[in-house]
């Protein structure tokens, strides 16, 4: 911990009803703003300076996400807001903002987790901020979180976020439906080696089963390791992270699960799902064995 301590597709189908029924309200409450159609504000993000918001809360959180944003942030200018500016510049229609929501940050909801979401200012934000216009939104750590497992992870969230921007104005991917285009679905490739956790997974898995069904190429590595590794991400090599709340409730909370190559910033592959008695949090066979695929 040397850096850290220095500085859906396959669901039942009533269950797809229900998700397209509550896609279908998001998109027609975008379409019924007044404001610009999201995709045409992106297509001007470049000469647009977006707005970070800071907690300012002398967490390490902040202060790496503050890094990876100066470091890693390519797309359009982009300066830092207090949440005193954010307060008063939450409403305008015209700015993007890349926030951190949750309980942490100050939101109504709490749903155990807090969340790193790029969004769009909107009339309706004076009165509940969940109202602004979501474009991506990524679990950040449980809210009570003190063990730091997403930090090494940041410069590659903010390589995600853009890529996803970069989609929607090259008109690849729809605008209004943010994390329900990933998620339950694999990207193709085949990769070099992968880095799990012990526990990433929802069914005990020995490391010696691990390394033989990948053909020696994935592997058990402690946070410490992850950290190391990701400080200079090796080529074409798979990094889990599995988040959840520290204290998940059945059939409320929710599970992610993901894939990600850091040194080209892609979301290989993500998945939500709730938590249940006989569903817990962690890659399933099913996904286990698709995730084998990838080292054939």
């Amino acid at each position: 911990m040397r850096r850290l301590i220095s500085i859906s597709l396959v669901l039942l189908t009533g269950i797809c009803a229900m998700a397209q029924e509550t896609a279908s309200g998001r998109l027609s409450s975008f379409r019924n703003s007044t404001a610009p159609p999201i995709k045409d504000d992106l297509k001007n993000l470049p000469g647009k300076t977006i707005k970070v918001l800071l907690q300012n809360d002398n967490t390490l959180t902040d202060a790496l996400l503050k890094e990876a944003v100066e470091k890693g942030w390519y797309i359009s200018p982009f300066e830092f807001i207090s949440k005193e500016e954010f307060a008063k510049e939450k409403t305008d229609t015209s700015a993007f903002f890349l926030i951190r929501t949750g309980r942490n940050a100050g939101w109504k909801e709490d749903s155990g987790m807090d969340f790193l979401s790029f969004r769009k200012g909107s009339a309706d934000a004076a009165e509940d901020l969940s109202k602004m216009d979501e474009i991506i939104t990524l679990p950040l750590s449980p809210t009570d979180d003190n063990d730091g497992k997403i930090l090494p992870y940041l410069p590659s969230y903010i390589s995600i976020i853009q890529k996803h921007i970069e989609k929607i104005i090259a008109k690849t991917i729809n605008a209004y439906r943010g994390m329900m285009m990933y998620n339950g679905i694999f990207n193709s490739g085949s990769f070099g080696n992968a880095y799990f956790r012990e526990g990433d997974f929802a069914f005990d898995i020995s490391e010696d089963k691990l390394s033989a069904d990948s053909n020696g190429k994935a592997s058990f590595v402690d946070d410490s390791e992850i950290e190391d590794l990701l400080e200079n991400p090796p080529a074409n090599t798979l990094f889990s992270l599995v988040l959840y709340p520290s204290e998940p409730t059945p059939g409320s909370s929710n599970a992610y699960q993901m894939l990600i190559c850091p040194d080209t910033g892609e979301l290989v592959y993500y998945h939500r799902h709730h938590i249940t008695k006989n569903k817990t949090a962690g890659f399933s066979k099913i996904e286990y064995l698709s995730i084998l695929k990838y080292f054939k």
